[in-house]
């Protein structure tokens, strides 16, 4: 199911699966993060209610790991396309292009869930220590 998702102005398209969520890094996702990383937390928090409500279950990923994954393909997003000016490689194209695509799932159908749900606890600082990006 595609629906937009208003966070303080920003229109963000998220994508529901029955165990997943798909978004797009894309210049709205972008400037809302810019604005504060609480933007990007309030979408989370909105994308795990909208998933709840559409399939009438909860979708198995907590919420401060969804956070970290977000940002996590944010900043590498932002880090490709900024090697990509300096040399457009084939390998910079393909990572970005990975990077730009934000797929979570739950644990049975997301492989790397494992890895976001560890560095969850790196939302506090990231959130404390950083304001802009």
């Amino acid at each position: 199911m595609d629906t937009r998702v208003d966070i303080n102005g920003y229109c963000i398209k998220v994508n529901l699966k029955e165990y997943s969520v798909h978004l797009v890094c894309n210049y709205e996702l972008m400037d809302a993060m810019k604005s504060g990383f609480w933007n990007i937390e309030k979408l989370c928090q909105q994308v795990l209610y909208l998933h709840e409500q559409h399939f009438g279950a909860p979708l198995k990923i907590p919420l401060n790991s969804l956070i970290i994954e977000v940002l996590g393909h944010a900043y590498a997003y932002k880090i490709l396309l900024r090697l990509r000016k300096i040399a457009d490689l084939k390998l910079f194209r393909k990572f970005s292009l990975n990077a730009c695509n934000i797929d979570c799932g739950d644990s049975a159908h997301d492989s790397n869930r494992w890895f976001w749900d560890m560095m969850g606890f790196l939302k506090g600082l990231l959130f404390l220590g950083v304001r802009k990006v």
